[in-house]
C-alpha cells in the first residue's frame, strides 16, 4: 500500500497499490498545499475561504445570540435550513464572493419554488443575522456583509385567506387522519382548535403541556424564541391526552413543509380551497366574531402589536360578504 509522508508523526494512507495513482494523489496534495502557502503570502486566513456549508457549522455552533440570550433549538434549525437552501441555489461558493446579486439569484429560487412573500422574508432575515455575524470584527470572516433588503411586515399590507367552515375543519380531520395516520389527525385539530402556528404545533413538548380536569393547557415556543399559551379545548384534550408521552415530543419530528403539503393532499381531496395557515385565521377571526375583545384576541393569538389583530376586525366583514356571494353565484 502506499503512504503518503507528512512529518515524523503523520502519515496519510493512500488505499492504492497503484504508482500511478499514488504519484497522482501526491501531486494534487503539493498542488494543494502550494495554494494554501500563496493564500497565507497574500493576507488570507483559512476564514478568507470558508464557503456557505463552512459558515453554517461556525455560525449554528454558537451558544447565545448578541444580547446573551440562549439560542432556542428551533432558532438554530431554521439556521441551518436556510444556509443550506442558500448553498443548493448559489453554490456552496466562499462568503467573501457574496454579493447583492447572490442574494438576489437566492430570492429568485425562493420564488421559483412557490414561497410565500412571509417565508421568502424570514428567510432573508435569518441569512441577513449569519452575514452579518460572519462580517462582525470579532468573527472577520468576511469584509462586508452584503446589502440585505428584506421586505417588513407591516400591519396595512392585505390580509389573503378563507374562512374554512366547521364541517369543512372536520372534515379535514378525519381526512388527515385517514391518509397519513392519527397522529397527524389530531395534530391538523391542534391547529384548528387552537390557532397555533405550524412549528408551534409541531414543538409540542410534554413537559410544557397540562391536561388536567381544572386546567388544559400546552407552552409553545413561538415567533422570536418567546414562550406563549395555547389553551385547549375539551373537544381536543381527550385526544391530545391519548397520544402524549411522558417526556418529549407529543408529534413526530415532521418537517413543516411536509406538514403543509400533506394537508395540502386532503384538502385537494376534499375539494377544499384552503391553505394549513387559513386554520389559524379562521380561529382568530371566529374569536372576534364572538366577541371576544381584540386585545384579548391579540394575546391569544400570540400578536406582538395590536395592529396585527385589527387587520382581521377590518376584514371580517369584507371576507364574510365575499364567500357569502361566492355561494350565491355558484
Amino acid at each position: 500500500w502506499a503512504y503518503l509522508y507528512i512529518n515524523r508523526k503523520k502519515t496519510i494512507a493512500l488505499h492504492t497499490k497503484d504508482t500511478i495513482k499514488a504519484e497522482a494523489t501526491k501531486a494534487e496534495f503539493e498542488e494543494r498545499l502550494l495554494a494554501a502557502k500563496l493564500d497565507v503570502v497574500r493576507g488570507k486566513t483559512s476564514a478568507g475561504t470558508i464557503t456557505i456549508s463552512g459558515l453554517s457549522e461556525k455560525y449554528c455552533a454558537r451558544l447565545k445570540t448578541k444580547t446573551g440570550k440562549p439560542l432556542s433549538p428551533e432558532s438554530i434549525k431554521k439556521d441551518k435550513l436556510v444556509l443550506r437552501l442558500f448553498a443548493e441555489a448559489v453554490d456552496d461558493i466562499p462568503i467573501r464572493t457574496i454579493t447583492e446579486d447572490t442574494i438576489d439569484e437566492f430570492d429568485a429560487a425562493c420564488r421559483s419554488r412557490k414561497m410565500t412573500a412571509d417565508g421568502i422574508a424570514s428567510y432573508l432575515r435569518h441569512l441577513k443575522a449569519a452575514l452579518r455575524w460572519a462580517a462582525s470584527p470579532r468573527q472577520k470572516l468576511m469584509d462586508r456583509a452584503p446589502q440585505i433588503v428584506v421586505p417588513s411586515d407591516e400591519s396595512d399590507k392585505p390580509l389573503e385567506f378563507r374562512l374554512v367552515s366547521e364541517a369543512s375543519i372536520d372534515k379535514l380531520i378525519k381526512k388527515a387522519h385517514e391518509n397519513f395516520g392519527r397522529e397527524f389527525g389530531i395534530l391538523i385539530e391542534t391547529y384548528a382548535r387552537t390557532g397555533c402556528r405550524r412549528r408551534e404545533g409541531l414543538g409540542l413538548l410534554a413537559e410544557k403541556t397540562s391536561l388536567t380536569k381544572k386546567k388544559a393547557h400546552a407552552d409553545v415556543l413561538g415567533k422570536r424564541s418567546k414562550w406563549r399559551r395555547l389553551y385547549v379545548p375539551k373537544k381536543l384534550k381527550a385526544n391530545l391526552k391519548s397520544i402524549m408521552p411522558e417526556k418529549g415530543r407529543v408529534f413526530p419530528d415532521w418537517h413543516p413543509d411536509t406538514v403543509s403539503h400533506w394537508f395540502g393532499e386532503c384538502a385537494d381531496a376534499l375539494k377544499l380551497s384552503c391553505r394549513l395557515h387559513d386554520l389559524r385565521h379562521t380561529w382568530i377571526t371566529r374569536l372576534l366574531e364572538k366577541g371576544v375583545p381584540v386585545h384579548i384576541v391579540q394575546r391569544l393569538a400570540g400578536h406582538t402589536k395590536l395592529s396585527t389583530t385589527m387587520r382581521y376586525v377590518h376584514l371580517r366583514e369584507e371576507i364574510i360578504a365575499r364567500e357569502i356571494a361566492e355561494k350565491v353565484l355558484d
